[in-house]
């Protein structure tokens, strides 16, 4: 990634955890509560919005291979809300 520190890294990876482990706990759940998903669709939306903030705004020195993986990763997390948007909209028409 380029960094000068991997302490950084290893701080977004626990939180990465700790949310991953917290939207499969509420999607395991037989009574989806919609605050709540709308609140995961909207984490990842700005998780995307800090990815190009970081990547734009230069304040982070990445190597290449570092800026093409966060430029990957907020391509993933950009589909997976989309698709987390697109499951809420039709959830409330079905409502």
């Amino acid at each position: 990634m380029g960094l000068a520190s991997g302490s950084i890294l290893l701080a977004v990876g626990v939180g990465l955890v700790i949310f991953a482990a917290d939207v499969a706990w509420v999607a395991t759940r037989d009574n989806l509560n919609r605050s709540y998903a709308t609140t995961i669709a909207i984490a990842d939306v700005i998780w995307v919005v800090g990815s190009v903030v970081i990547l734009v705004g230069g304040w982070v020195e990445f190597a290449t291979a570092g800026k093409w993986t966060v430029a990957v990763i907020a391509d993933i997390v950009g589909r997976f809300g989309f698709l987390e948007f697109y499951g809420l909209m039709k959830w409330k028409q079905q409502s």
